[in-house]
């Protein structure tokens, strides 16, 4: 029976030319001595020896000069264009002479790769004992190349076989004695081996990847993306696992099997068993398209399934078009769903006032502060908001912030300010203060409106948050001058620096409703704090700058009978 050898346990002798010199004797010297005096005596020119010993290497290849490659050739009849076993393998080895001189007594040696036998070979060159062959190309001229064939015929047990692996090795005479040869033509070699054929080893499948829905899809919604994997080999499968990942734009949302993803949006099922012809494994998981897509054109994913045949990850295949329960087997090497993505640029604003001291109204000398406030309800950052706001009558301005700008010398009195880069789903807000006018006798209420600007838009700020429930959407913020009737009022904003102004969430009048509960929470939905007899003295302990959600629910007993009104919206903690 004839014995396999593997080439990666191998151990090719790395065999260096030996320049060989003269040895000059005495007598040596003396005779050349009397030599050169007789043909001096004869007219004649002399050389010594060693001096032609030196001419006779210049024609040896400088380092450089010289490229090798080794391919792989065939038909193979295995799955997915492998070989299976009796196919044969053709492997040509190239040496390509990119000198001056002449190649002289090439080598060339490779080894029988493991799990093959030898079909036949270039010169009609056989395998020695161990498996080696050996071949010498007299001569390669200059600027021309040459190449031998080794066919090897792939054997017939491949279980836990992958690939057939080989690397051949060339001396080209260049004094760099025998040296790997790479995969590729122009190539370097960096690891064993250059080639890695893959074969049929029975244990194959094929996978792929299909979303939905398959359109074109905007901030906020859900895909669903659901990995088929199939058994299409010979033998069962078994601890198949499946590396999907969270793509960029989304966020993870769910999977099957309450399985989650990693710190690096990875997911994994390993799936036990796979039996020859059963039905395919489906693994689906869910992501939200983010609010921001600055930068996006489309959301592209790829699975990865290692079946355990040896070959690692392969990447998943796209669906088959309008049929997701089947593979598009075409091509593996783009992404496997893409989905276009509809952007749109667009904010709500809106302006509140608060005073100083609390008061639901204004009087005369009373500091009242403008919040403005622009939130991006599209889906890409807004580069460059223009605000601008004229101090409304029956004040004077006191001190903008924020980056306010006032040109002390206008008759408009307006304040400017310009926010950059607003992210998608970003609150931002800009301040500034007033002081109420000592006679106000004019008015019934201080009124203001600001404009703001995202550069395609141009809207007048409401007097109310439009995502908060009950919200007017009027376009006049309005505070009334003392003598109206002061009503419930939730503060908006806390400022929690003990300068004894808005330190506090406060609610006016609170205290007409003992008992009532109060919830907040952070942006993600998760409550922070619970109060269920609020007493105003919340004040955001330990928590960051930005903005939360209350939830107050005002107890009411009405006939012996207890009641909760619910009232819902945002507060911002500015520190």
């Amino acid at each position: 029976m004839r014995k396999h050898y593997n080439s990666a346990r191998f151990t090719l002798p790395f065999f260096r030319q030996q320049r060989v010199g003269l040895i000059h004797t005495g007598a040596k010297k003396i005779s050349d001595y009397f030599l050169a005096l007789m043909l001096l005596i004869a007219g004649l020119a002399w050389t010594p020896a060693s001096a032609t010993n030196v001419a006779s290497h210049s024609g040896r290849p400088t380092a450089g000069t010289v490229s090798t490659w080794i391919t792989a050739a065939g038909s193979p009849t295995g799955a997915d264009d492998s070989y299976a076993s009796g196919d044969n393998i053709t492997y040509s080895i190239y040496v390509q002479n990119n000198g001056t001189t002449a190649l002289t007594n090439v080598t060339i040696v490779d080894t029988l790769p493991a799990n093959t036998s030898f079909y036949g070979a270039t010169s009609s060159v056989t395998p020695d004992a161990n498996g080696k062959i050996t071949w010498t190309i007299a001569s390669i001229a200059a600027g021309s190349s040459s190449y031998v064939n080794l066919t090897v015929t792939v054997g017939s047990n491949l279980t836990g076989v992958a690939y057939i692996k080989n690397t051949a090795y060339v001396d080209a005479g260049d004094g760099n004695g025998l040296l790997p040869t790479p995969g590729t033509m122009g190539g370097t070699y960096t690891t064993w081996p250059a080639l890695s054929t893959p074969v049929d080893n029975g244990a194959n499948s094929v996978s792929w990847l299909s979303v939905s829905p398959t359109s074109t899809v905007t901030a906020g919604d859900v895909l669903t993306y659901t990995v088929h994997v199939r058994n299409k080999g010979s033998i069962d499968l078994s601890n198949v696992v499946i590396y999907a990942y969270v793509p960029a734009y989304t966020t993870f949302v769910d999977a099957d099997n309450s399985v989650t993803a990693d710190a690096n949006g990875l997911i994994t099922w390993t799936i036990a068993s796979l039996p020859v012809n059963s039905a395919d494994v489906t693994k689906a998981y869910r992501v939200k398209v983010s609010t921001d897509l600055t930068g996006a054109s489309a959301i592209s994913n790829t699975a990865y399934v290692d079946n355990g045949n040896g070959k690692g990850k392969i990447a998943t295949y796209p669906a088959a078009t309008g049929d997701a329960s089947n593979p598009n087997t075409a091509s593996n090497s783009n992404a496997s769903t893409s989905n276009t993505i509809s952007k749109s640029s667009s904010f709500d604003t809106w302006m509140i006032v608060l005073n100083e001291n609390a008061n639901t109204y204004v009087s005369s000398g009373d500091v009242l502060t403008y919040y403005i406030y622009t939130r991006n309800t599209g889906s890409v950052t807004i580069s460059q908001v223009q605000i601008n706001v004229v101090v409304p009558s029956g004040t004077t301005f006191t001190q903008g912030y924020d980056g306010a700008t006032h040109p002390t010398n206008t008759e408009t009195q307006t304040v400017y300010w310009t926010v950059s880069n607003l992210v998608a789903g970003a609150i931002s807000y800009v301040r500034y203060t007033v002081t109420a006018d000592e006679d106000l006798t004019a008015y019934s209420a201080i009124t203001s409106t600001a404009t703001v600007n995202n550069g395609d838009t141009i809207k007048n700020t409401m007097n109310c948050d439009p995502n908060e429930s009950g919200c007017e959407g009027k376009t006049v913020t309005s505070i009334t001058v003392q003598g109206g009737k002061p009503g419930l009022f939730v503060s908006n904003v806390v400022t929690p620096n003990g300068d004894g102004k808005n330190d506090y969430f406060y609610i006016r009048n609170l205290d007409e409703y003992p008992d009532s509960k109060l919830y907040i929470f952070n942006r993600w939905g998760a409550q922070i704090y619970y109060s269920n007899n609020y007493q105003n003295d919340w004040k955001g302990t330990g928590l960051a700058e930005g903005t939360y959600f209350y939830r107050i629910e005002l107890h009411n007993t009405t006939g012996g009978v207890d009641t909760y009104t619910t009232y819902k919206g945002w507060v911002m903690i500015i520190r």
